[in-house]
């Protein structure tokens, strides 16, 4: 079985992807690292309405995209772990591995206690069909770190993730057309928000995430920073 890393960056992002490239290539068969160019103009012009706002370039749009992309060319059984591209490895991602074959083919991680009515908009909800309290005030996932095996369930998954992302009321900040947003929201997490609601409805297995931040005490796989000129600290 194959194991495929994948990650994205535009171009300001070189650095990072040769530093994230480094620190995992002894533990991937294949690594892929996308840029603004591996978008097919298709895709892009029936999407233009999301890909010209700059947040995430698109409110994060790409991510499902590659996700899909990779994994539908994947033979059954091959791995797909997504990284957002400002990480770097510090440890073996080997344990995620073996805990994503013993699952459904979806292996996601936690993101600090945060709930749903708190970073999703109404009509994330409303339009995805997804409006019992379970969704409604269930915990967001971290969509920074996103581990498949290639299995029809993840293949359903991901095509399901990526239709909603193309709806511009769904991912979008624009105001809400099916209704208020819920009492304690504060802002929308665009894609984010799209995987959480998926994660539980299609009971995706969730752990701690692997970085520096996970909930818990554990053993930290992923250093991540934000900052693209961050020198990460175990990495030589």
């Amino acid at each position: 079985m194959k194991k495929v890393l994948i990650f994205f960056g535009s171009k300001g992002y070189g650095q990072a992807k040769i530093r994230l490239y480094k620190s995992a290539v002894a533990y991937f068969d294949e690594i892929i690292s996308y840029g603004e160019e591996d978008i097919e103009r298709e895709f892009y012009i029936s999407n233009i309405k999301i890909f010209q706002y700059q947040r995430g370039w698109g409110f994060w749009l790409w991510k499902p995209y590659f996700i899909f992309k990779t994994l539908d060319k994947l033979a059954p059984g091959d791995l797909c772990f997504y990284v957002d591209v400002t990480s770097v490895f510090v440890s073996s991602p080997e344990k995620l591995f073996n805990t994503c074959r013993q699952t459904n083919g979806i292996l996601l991680f936690d993101n600090m206690n945060f709930r749903n009515d708190v970073w999703t908009k109404m009509d994330c909800f409303n339009l995805m069909g997804l409006t019992a309290d379970k969704y409604l005030f269930g915990k967001q996932v971290n969509a920074a770190f996103q581990l498949y095996q290639k299995t029809e369930n993840s293949s359903s998954f991901v095509k399901e993730l990526l239709y909603y992302a193309q709806n511009f009321n769904i991912l979008s900040d624009a105001p809400n057309i099916t209704g208020n947003n819920l009492a304690e929201f504060k802002d929308h997490r665009h894609e984010q928000s799209i995987l959480s609601l998926l994660a539980i409805k299609y009971n995706v297995t969730v752990i701690r995430s692997p970085w520096q931040y996970g909930n818990h005490p554990g053993e930290q796989i992923i250093d991540l920073r934000r900052d693209v000129n961050v020198v990460h600290y175990k990495l030589t």
